[in-house]
């Protein structure tokens, strides 16, 4: 009986210790999604450049929204999504004024702000 008893005393510490070790960080998930906040007056004013952001925004919603990723992994691909957009406008040389920016928001699912970038159009 005392050697039972020791040795489901002795499980329960190993349990309770693995349990301890292996909860101590934990990696959080989840889906992150693109919003515009502020713009520039010259970019309220120019449809042509606002239709081509929301469009990039729609698309990147559809497809990354639904990978679930931690807010470090997400910020980094939300930045590398700036910087392709920002490439992808200027090449189809849309007639733009001096001044031209919206800053866009990556959102988490509580809907907290992860990063903001400011897209610039030149």
């Amino acid at each position: 009986m005392k050697r039972t008893l020791t040795f489901a005393l002795g499980m329960l510490c190993t349990f309770a210790l693995l349990f301890g070790a292996t909860s101590c960080k934990e990696v959080v998930r989840s889906g992150h999604y693109v919003t515009t906040g502020t713009t520039s007056p010259n970019m309220a004013a120019n449809i042509f450049v606002q239709s081509a952001v929301t469009a990039a925004i729609q698309e990147y919603n559809t497809t990354e929204m639904a990978e679930l990723r931690t807010d470090e992994d997400a910020t980094s691909v939300f930045r590398k999504f700036v910087s392709e957009t920002k490439t992808k406008i200027e090449a189809m040389a849309l007639p733009t004024l001096d001044d031209t920016w919206v800053d866009l928001n990556l959102m988490n699912l509580s809907e907290e702000i992860v990063a903001t970038e400011r897209l610039t159009i030149e």
